[in-house]
């Protein structure tokens, strides 16, 4: 009778001790990873000077504007002419400049990242005459990132932000008041 009643409690301890030796034999040597090694890799999509920039093309399916360096300012050439706000183009360059990737994918079909018909194509024309191409595509299944692919690589870039309504620019937004 005494056995019987503290048949539950020596079935929890052996349960506890069972528990407790996987715990020391199977998760004692488990590797713990430090939060520095939980982050993920970025990689730079572009590296620009942004000093060296004398013309920018932003092209959205509907509207085109760009803007060419004078001086120490800039000026809206296309679709009018009009003085531009320096700042607001300083703030793209930087937006641009600082554009990270979590993935990179080779590059195959465009079509697939919506990169053949992109939302935004910004062409960059440097002092040397050389030009810089990003295309911003479609956004991904989680709608937390967005695929990208520049002239200067043979890789199509996830982003780690959505950035398309940062460098959404027409004449409206970049005139001087």
């Amino acid at each position: 009778m005494a056995l019987r009643k503290f048949q539950t409690t020596f079935i929890l301890v052996a349960v506890f001790a069972a528990l407790l030796a996987f715990v020391y034999f199977f998760e004692k040597d488990r590797e713990v990873k430090d939060e520095a090694d939980l982050t993920e890799e970025t990689f730079d999509v572009i590296n620009i000077d942004k000093d060296q920039v004398k013309e920018i093309t932003f092209e959205q399916p509907d509207k085109k504007t760009r803007v060419v360096k004078e001086g120490e300012g800039w000026k809206i050439v296309e679709p009018i002419t009009y003085q531009a706000r320096a700042g607001k183009i300083d703030e793209t360059l930087d937006t641009i400049n600082e554009l990270e990737a979590t993935q990179e994918i080779p590059a195959g079909d465009l079509a697939e990242y919506g990169l053949d018909k992109p939302i935004i194509k910004i062409t960059l024309l440097m002092q040397d005459d050389s030009q810089s191409e990003i295309l911003l595509g479609d956004k991904n299944l989680q709608e937390t990132s967005l695929y990208v692919k520049t002239s200067t690589a043979d890789t199509i870039y996830l982003t780690n932000t959505l950035i398309e309504t940062k460098l959404k620019l027409d004449e409206e937004v970049l005139k001087e008041d």
